[in-house]
């Protein structure tokens, strides 16, 4: 979970409704941007899951209720899927996006289980990206509405 600690003016009288909802409008605006980073991970993929922001004042939540993202984002211990001998995964560990990849299934058998699927950490790539720049986001939105309000 993201958290952050607005620095506002303090010789500037604010109005807490428009405080608020530059802070509701950059919420979405980053909720927005954040869905993007999720939507980029599957952009080769042919059947794409949907990804959903979840609303609530002072907080958004980016979701997918997709199985098969969920596997790839955390990981499996064990496959039954045996790949073709030329397979090369469209997604990799700790990067935002999705390539091509090439090969596919062969078979599917329980009688054989093969080595998990490596985790592809999506969401803690993404996070981590935005953990970095919510903090700078925040304030110039704080500051904006602060030099708005000493007009």
């Amino acid at each position: 979970m993201i958290t952050v600690r607005a620095i506002v003016p303090t010789k500037v009288a604010l109005n807490t409704e428009s405080m608020l909802r530059a802070i509701e409008n950059t919420l979405d605006g980053v909720a927005k941007n954040i869905k993007i980073d999720f939507d980029v991970t599957t952009q080769t993929w042919r059947d794409r899951p949907e990804f959903t922001i979840d609303k609530s004042e002072g907080r958004r939540m980016v979701s997918t209720d997709n199985d098969i993202y969920r596997y790839l984002d955390r990981g499996t211990s064990v496959r039954y899927a045996t790949m073709s001998d030329n397979f090369s995964p469209k997604t990799r560990s700790g990067f935002i996006g999705s390539n091509a990849g090439r090969g596919g299934m062969v078979r599917v058998s329980r009688l054989h289980p093969r080595p998990g699927i490596q985790a592809r950490k999506f969401s803690e790539s993404i996070q981590k990206k935005w953990d970095a720049q919510m903090a700078t986001i925040f304030q110039r939105a704080i500051d904006a509405e602060a030099r708005r309000a000493a007009r």
